[in-house]
């Protein structure tokens, strides 16, 4: 098995695609979003951007069985 080189692009591509996940207006409404990984996201690309989304403060994942993760997030009213 080869190994390939992590490259930032890789990471910065996932976390384009889930950032554009949780800014639609159906999930900025409801504040929750299912995002998923796709066949050609590295997995260690996937582990830190779950751990980073998870230490968001007001965050919470919710791993589904399909592999899927629920994110919900909670906006403090002023």
């Amino acid at each position: 098995m080869e190994h390939q080189p992590h490259s930032p692009d890789t990471y910065r591509s996932l976390s384009l695609r889930v950032q554009s996940l949780i800014s639609t207006p159906r999930a900025r409404y409801e504040h929750q979003a299912v995002i998923h990984r796709k066949p050609g996201d590295r997995p260690d690309d996937w582990d830190r951007l779950l751990d980073e989304i998870g230490n968001a403060e007001g965050v919470k994942l919710n791993a589904r069985p399909d592999g899927s993760v629920h994110l919900v997030w909670y906006v403090p009213l002023d």
